[in-house]
């Protein structure tokens, strides 16, 4: 299940973990834990800051997932190689 949030993530765009949670049919709760792990794992990294979800402007809407407190996470080069070799 972790290695299709990366390819989720990795198309591309900004997605929010209620609509992953849905296209993976999985709890939003348990989505953030997964995103969690990732992140330990070296997978997504928290970007600083918080979105203000005007994605046309962001530098970042090409790989984000944004969480319901509006954090950032991004696909780490890591994350990136990962999901493209899957």
């Amino acid at each position: 299940m972790l290695k299709e949030i990366l390819k989720i993530v990795s198309k591309g765009g900004s997605y929010n973990l209620r609509d992953i949670a849905r296209e993976l049919d999985i709890s939003k709760e348990l989505l953030l834990q997964m995103v969690e792990d990732l992140k330990r794992g070296g997978y997504l990294k928290l970007l600083e800051g918080k979105c203000s979800t005007e994605c046309e402007k962001c530098p970042f809407a090409n790989s984000c997932v944004i969480d319901s407190y509006n954090k950032i996470w991004a696909l780490t080069e890591k994350g990136l190689k990962f999901a493209e070799k899957s």
